[in-house]
């Protein structure tokens, strides 16, 4: 199963860098345009080869995610043999609970999310100056007269 996993990864990875060599060739044949919106890079494709290319990506991230997924399941147990008595065996070590957290950002507008209080609170610190950053550059391109 683990082996499995790591060929979808592989898998997931060799596609992604197809997909984004087919983007690459159509905009190369003049069949795709890129252009640079903010910060975002937009793709316009024209031909099936630009098509292709985009859904090859899209292939190649769904199974690179599936694969790291599936990573953190627990692997199956066998069950324990009626020869040892379940007074002898010691319990299992409990590791702690992960703590996560992380911010995204709608515009300038941060949604914060985490697994404690004190993650949370860090988070929400993070995306009020990333969307103070997002603000100002707003406010310098606005006045600045750059279109």
């Amino acid at each position: 199963m683990k082996e499995l996993m790591r060929h979808l990864r592989l898998l997931g990875v060799a596609l992604l860098i197809a997909g984004v060599a087919l983007i690459a060739a159509s905009i190369a044949t003049g069949q795709g345009q890129v252009y640079l919106l903010l910060f975002i890079p937009v793709y316009v494709g024209t031909s099936a080869l630009g098509m292709l290319g985009i859904l090859v990506v899209f292939l190649g991230v769904f199974l690179a995610s599936l694969g790291s997924a599936w990573r953190g399941l627990p692997a199956p147990t066998v069950p324990a043999s009626d020869s040892v008595s379940p007074d002898s065996v010691a319990p299992p070590a409990t590791a702690p609970p992960a703590r996560y957290g992380g911010v995204i950002l709608l515009g300038p507008i941060p949604i914060v999310f985490g697994s404690d209080a004190r993650i949370a609170k860090w988070m929400m610190i993070l995306g009020l100056i990333l969307a103070g950053f997002v603000i100002a550059s707003f406010v310098i391109l606005s006045l600045s007269g750059l279109p």
